[in-house]
């Protein structure tokens, strides 16, 4: 996936220890959709982080600890589906990074598992709403 911005400031993006999350949806092709699930997963992060005593901010679908980006993140669509890519530096001698806020190696896979379950028990929870829902006017 291309982020357009960062291409067109010739900005390269890397880091070699990363926690990533790759999301795809196969209910939708619409590009508004996913950014909006991509805010709304960039945000349920920021949630977790803070519950680990970590504050961030978010630009967009950016988080930024100390002022520093924490965070990348690129959201598309195909033909048959929608995706986000999201990733966390673990290390990093630049940007901010996970291990500079006292995140262990050893809490990087459970931090992962409860990112990716809330943002499934959300999605889940959003279907559930929309089943029980019906258009203004229609009985």
């Amino acid at each position: 996936m291309i982020d357009l911005e960062d291409r067109k400031e010739g900005d390269s993006i890397y880091s070699t220890d990363m926690l990533h999350f790759v999301i795809e949806h196969f209910d939708s092709t619409d590009l508004k959709l996913i950014y909006a699930r991509q805010r709304l997963f960039t945000a349920m992060v920021a949630e977790s982080l803070l519950q680990r005593g970590i504050k961030t901010s978010r630009a967009g679908d950016d988080l930024f600890v100390q002022g520093k980006k924490l965070s990348i993140s690129i959201a598309s669509t195909s033909a048959v589906s929608q995706k986000i890519h999201f990733g966390m530096n673990v290390e990093h001698g630049v940007y901010g990074c996970l291990s500079d806020q006292g995140v262990p190696e050893k809490d990087l896979f459970p931090l992962m598992e409860e990112i990716a379950s809330r943002y499934v028990e959300e999605i889940h929870d959003i279907e559930k709403d929309l089943r029980k829902s019906r258009p203004l006017g229609v009985m």
